[in-house]
């Protein structure tokens, strides 16, 4: 039988062939915040399954990166919590079909991460960010 790997403190990491159901549940069980972001295999797709399922604030209401990188810091920030975990299933489906659009997406993930944990953004109240590609 395969041994888990620990979950790290933040940051984006992969995890291909993860159960992403089983991720989400390790993570709530640890005491993080999770949300699942389902697959997507194209821009919009991704904005459709961010929009569904991950906290924007204010709402993005076109497929705009830079609408989703301040929605997607501004809803984190809004919930106020202090570890926040992204489970993104099949990311690799979005790398392969819409390689620019993965690109971003990942980017923009990456930049929240430091983001979030920088005090001097957040006005001291850091926001650890763990971002899993299953």
């Amino acid at each position: 039988m395969e041994e888990a790997q620990p979950l790290p403190a933040y940051g984006v990491h992969r995890r291909y062939g993860a159960d992403p159901r089983a991720l989400t549940a390790s993570l709530c069980d640890a005491g993080w915040r999770v949300f699942l972001l389902g697959r997507a295999t194209d821009k919009e797709g991704f904005f459709a399954q961010a929009a569904a399922s991950l906290p924007l604030d204010p709402p993005v209401q076109s497929p705009n990166w830079d609408a989703f990188n301040d929605s997607l810091g501004g809803g984190i920030i809004k919930r106020g919590e202090p570890a926040v975990a992204v489970v993104w299933e099949d990311a690799n489906a979005l790398a392969k079909w819409d390689a620019d659009a993965f690109s971003v997406a990942y980017q923009i993930l990456a930049d929240a991460v430091f983001v979030l944990a920088d005090p001097r953004f957040m006005r001291g109240r850091t926001t650890r960010l763990l971002v899993l590609l299953t």
